[in-house]
């Protein structure tokens, strides 16, 4: 009956210890499961690590390419700029104060010259026709004298046209310059505001890349910072799986552990069973 009723304890005590192996198997397999859910997921944050990083980079390189664009702008404006001011501060302001105060001052002494050659003409003729006109009434001068008289007067009054005429030419001469000059100013004109354009379209697509690099900036901190918190969510995914396959470690050693001793008490069992029917 002893015998009987160890041997009904061996059996309950060997079921259990099959369902205690039987619950490690399977929180074994659940350890393992979960190890390699956690393992793809990691492997599919390094996977995005990846992408993002490739998408830095190359946002990195366009930033460069759209920085190297935005300085050679900038030389070029501070190029046109520079050239734009000498053009119009030494050549057109130069050239057009030079010829304006050559042409008033050649002006101001022919409008004097011919002032003075007209009085001294209007005076002449006054005195001719009045000296004339005393000796006609007195009827004292030869007919030659006053042939000679009035050949002098026609001489004074073809000269008079002459210089009349000089300065009509003169002046017509002079009208040309200064017309040549206002040309030459307006083409000048023209040229600084061909120039002035050129840079306003420069300063425009200046602040378009201005505007295109702060927008690059931004994205470019946003991935770092995406890139920053997929490292970190990887680095928790590694600690938890350290800490998975440590707490498999330590079930499988205690499982290994519970085998070891339920083995030995199976033998202990065995070797008793075996000595009671011995000596049966």
């Amino acid at each position: 009956q002893e015998l009987e009723i160890g041997g009904s304890e061996f059996v309950v005590r060997m079921n259990e210890l099959e369902q205690e192996i039987e619950s490690s198997r399977s929180r074994r397999v659940e350890l393992e499961d979960e190890s390699l859910q956690i393992h793809l997921e990691n492997q599919k944050l390094q996977t995005e690590i990846t992408s993002q990083q490739k998408k830095l980079q190359s946002m990195e390189e366009e930033m460069k390419s759209l920085l190297i664009k935005l300085e050679s702008l900038d030389n070029r404006r501070n190029s046109a700029m520079i050239d734009l001011e000498r053009k119009l501060s030494s050549s057109v302001e130069r050239k057009t104060d030079e010829m304006a105060e050559e042409h008033r001052k050649l002006l101001e002494d022919q409008f004097i010259l011919l002032s003075r050659r007209i009085r001294v003409a209007e005076q002449l003729q006054v005195e001719l026709k009045e000296w004339y006109r005393k000796t006609k009434e007195a009827s004292k001068v030869p007919a030659k004298q006053v042939e000679d008289l009035l050949t002098s007067v026609d001489s004074v009054g073809l000269r008079f046209e002459e210089c009349a005429a000089n300065f009509l030419n003169r002046i017509s001469k002079a009208s040309c310059e200064m017309n040549f000059v206002r040309e030459w100013a307006a083409r000048r004109n023209r040229a600084a505001a061909s120039v002035k354009e050129e840079l306003d379209r420069v300063f425009a697509e200046l602040d378009e890349k201005e505007a295109e690099i702060l927008s690059f900036r931004e994205r470019l901190w946003r991935s770092e910072n995406k890139v920053r918190e997929l490292e970190k969510a990887s680095e928790e995914r590694e600690d938890t799986v350290l800490g998975i396959m440590e707490e498999k470690r330590e079930a499988i050693r205690q499982l290994c552990v519970w085998i070891d001793y339920h083995r030995a008490r199976s033998d202990y069992y065995k070797k008793t069973l075996s000595e009671i029917n011995t000596r049966r």
